[in-house]
C-alpha cells in the first residue's frame, strides 16, 4: 500500500471542503461527470488497517490495495484519530478505499459566549455547553472580543464527555449555532455528537432536516438553536438546549443518490429567513413541495423578487428515503415584486437606521436596502465598520440585500478592507 507523508494543513482544508460541498448537495446527476469515486465520508478511525487487518473507519470496513493512498496529516495513526475517505463500491457490496486521509479531531462549536473564567483556563459556556480551557489552548480576538454575549468558536476534542479546547477564536455575529463532531448516540428525539446532545423536531413545519443515515462513528454537522422555552443559560448545564434545526451526515453514496427533479409552481408560503429556509410550491397539477433553500442554493431573480405568489423553476434533488426537496437552482419566472440584476456591493457604513437592522444602510456611496430576508452575518453593525455582500439592484439605484457581511476592525480610525472576490457570472434556468 502506498503512503505519502503530507503535513499541510492547506490539503486538509481542500478535503474538508470538498466534502461538505458534495454532502450538501449533489452538483449533478450520477451519470453527468465522473468523479473517481462512489463513496466519500469522515469519520472516527475504529481500526487501523495492516497487511492482515482492514481499516474501520466509521463503522465502514475498508479493502486496500496497492492503488489505496493514505495520506497522513498527523502521525503516529492510531484509533480515535479522524480520516475522510473515498472509495469505490465492490460488487460484492464492499469498499475499496481509494484514499483515506488521517487527520487529528476537530469537534467545533460556534455559539454566543454565556460565561467564561477571568484567564484563559477554566470552565467556558458556548450556547449551553461547558467546554475546559487550559494553558495551552490558543485564542484569537481578530474577528472580534472573547466576552460574554458574543459569538466565539470552539476547536476541540472529545475524551470521557468532556469537551477541550485546543483553539477559542472570536468569530463575529453568526445567523446559526453549529455544530461538527463524532456520532456517538442516535435516538429518534435526539442525537449526541462529541457528547453534544442535539434534540430533533419531529413534527410541524419546524420539523429537523436530516439528511444522510447516521451510524455512530460517523462525523455529523449541525445547525441549531437554543429552544425557545430555554431558561438563562447558567455556567453548567444537565440537559442539552440545542434543538438541531438541520443535521448532515458526512457520507454521500453517489449510487443511492435519487434522480434530480425540475418543476414550475406557484410559491404558497414562505417561512422567515433561517440558515435552512423552506417555501411550498404549488404545480398546476395541483401537486406541492415543499423546498429546502440552502446557503449555496443559486437563486435567479431577474424577472422578481422570491415571495409569496411569485412564479418559480426549481431544480434540485429528492433526498434518498424523504420527501424533502433540496433546490440547487431557483429561477422567478414572474413575481408581485419587481426584480433586477445581481449585484455586489462593499465599502464603508456610513449610515444605519435609526433603530433595529431592517431598513436603509448607506455602505460607501451605495443605498442598500435590508429587510427580513436579508442574511446577516459578520460583526455587529457599526458606523466606520466595512461590509461586503450581494443583492437584487432595483430602479431607483438602491440593492436590496441578499446577503450581508460586516467586518469588524479592531480600530475603527484604520479601516482596511476585506478582500474583493467578484461573483461569478451564471446563466440561469429558462
Amino acid at each position: 500500500m502506498r503512503t505519502r507523508n503530507l503535513m499541510r494543513s492547506a490539503v486538509y482544508v481542500i478535503a474538508v471542503l470538498a466534502l461538505v460541498a458534495m454532502a450538501l448537495v449533489p452538483a449533478a446527476p450520477a451519470e453527468a461527470i465522473e468523479l473517481g469515486f462512489d463513496v466519500r465520508f469522515s469519520g472516527v478511525i475504529q481500526t487501523v488497517g495492516t497487511d492482515t487487518e482492514a481499516w474501520v473507519v466509521g463503522g465502514q470496513t475498508l479493502e486496500t490495495d496497492s492503488s489505496t493512498v493514505v495520506m497522513k496529516l498527523t502521525e503516529p495513526v492510531v484509533a480515535g484519530l479522524w480520516a475522510d475517505v473515498a472509495a469505490k463500491k465492490q460488487p460484492d457490496g464492499g469498499l475499496l478505499a481509494q484514499q483515506i486521509t488521517v487527520r487529528k479531531e476537530q469537534a467545533r462549536l460556534r455559539g454566543v459566549l454565556t460565561s467564561r473564567p477571568e484567564g484563559i483556563p477554566g470552565e467556558w459556556v458556548i450556547a449551553g455547553v461547558t467546554v475546559m480551557a487550559t494553558e495551552d489552548t490558543k485564542t484569537s480576538t481578530r474577528a472580534g472580543e472573547l466576552a460574554v454575549d458574543q459569538w466565539v468558536e470552539a476547536v476541540m476534542t472529545e475524551e470521557g464527555g468532556v469537551l477541550t479546547a485546543h483553539q477559542i477564536l472570536a468569530i463575529g455575529e453568526q445567523d446559526r449555532i453549529t455544530v461538527s463532531g463524532e456520532i456517538q448516540e442516535i435516538a429518534d428525539a435526539y442525537w449526541v455528537v462529541s457528547s453534544i446532545k442535539l434534540n430533533i423536531r419531529t413534527e410541524g413545519d419546524e420539523k429537523t432536516l436530516i439528511s444522510g443515515k447516521p451510524v455512530v462513528g460517523l462525523i455529523a454537522h449541525a445547525a441549531a438553536e437554543l429552544q425557545e422555552d430555554s431558561a438563562p443559560l447558567p455556567t453548567a448545564v444537565e440537559e442539552s438546549s440545542l434543538v438541531a434545526t438541520a443535521l448532515r451526515v458526512a457520507f454521500v453514496d453517489r449510487t443511492a443518490l435519487d434522480p434530480a427533479v425540475k418543476f414550475e409552481g406557484k410559491v404558497t408560503a414562505m417561512s422567515v429567513y433561517r440558515p435552512v429556509r423552506t417555501i411550498t410550491v404549488e404545480t398546476e397539477e395541483q401537486m406541492s413541495y415543499t423546498v429546502t433553500i440552502m446557503p449555496n442554493t443559486r437563486i435567479h431573480q431577474e424577472k422578481g423578487l422570491l415571495m409569496v405568489d411569485a412564479t418559480v423553476h426549481v431544480a434540485g434533488w429528492k433526498l434518498p428515503q424523504s420527501e424533502a426537496i433540496i433546490a440547487s437552482e431557483i429561477t422567478v419566472l414572474e413575481s408581485p415584486e419587481e426584480g433586477g440584476e445581481f449585484a455586489m456591493f462593499r465599502g464603508e457604513i456610513k449610515a444605519l437606521p435609526a433603530e433595529g437592522k431592517l431598513g436603509e444602510w448607506m455602505i460607501g456611496e451605495q443605498k442598500v436596502i435590508i429587510n427580513e430576508q436579508t442574511q446577516l452575518l459578520g460583526a455587529e453593525p457599526k458606523v466606520g465598520a466595512w461590509a461586503v455582500g450581494g443583492g437584487i439592484e432595483r430602479a431607483d439605484g438602491s440593492i436590496l440585500a441578499g446577503r450581508l457581511t460586516v467586518f469588524a476592525p479592531r480600530n475603527l480610525g484604520t479601516v482596511t478592507p476585506p478582500p474583493w472576490t467578484p461573483r461569478p457570472t451564471r446563466t440561469p434556468v429558462p
